[in-house]
């Protein structure tokens, strides 16, 4: 079970619960979100980002941050240059305008779940915990000039 996963679960038994808003401009309202509703998402997010993928079929990788701006640009100007050799092109976004056409999706752990939740096609999604000098940078490099597996049972399955 991941750390958000768990998260979600302490705060849902401790009585807090995911709201949705409801209503015109004028007038908003919250509603509780059924736990169930909750859990089918997660799963379903879950399952969308299991998988692997080979470092040879990886054409197109997005690093997806909170705006999609600062962050996500840097590390992809980063990777950009790293997987050039390989014919490998790199873009950012933010989690929630990953491009359909993703191979590959890397963002940071925190926002895992919300990248999960996105419809990412079978784009297999790996987390960082740093936007610099993150093992998974090595790894994604490694998989694609050696055409090894990245993902669950890969290099970093998450």
């Amino acid at each position: 079970m991941s750390a958000g996963s768990a998260a979600s679960r302490l705060l849902r038994a401790i009585g807090f619960a995911q709201r949705r808003v409801r209503g015109s401009h004028d007038e908003l309202r919250e509603e509780p979100v059924p736990p169930s509703e909750v859990e089918n998402a997660r799963r379903e997010g879950e399952e969308r980002s299991m998988g692997t993928i080979e470092g040879s079929a990886v054409h197109k990788v997005v690093i997806a941050c909170d705006a999609g701006m600062g962050s996500s640009a840097m590390v992809a100007a980063q990777l950009a240059g790293r997987l050039k050799p390989y014919d490998v092109k790199v873009s950012h976004a933010s989690v929630g305008d990953i491009p359909a056409d993703a191979d590959l999706i890397l963002c940071q752990e925190t926002l895992l779940e919300r990248a999960r939740r996105e419809d990412t096609g079978s784009a297999v999604i790996l987390g960082f915990r740093s936007f610099l000098g993150d093992p998974v940078f090595d790894e994604v490099e490694q998989a694609v000039r050696e055409g090894g597996p990245l993902g669950e049972g890969g290099n970093r399955g998450r």
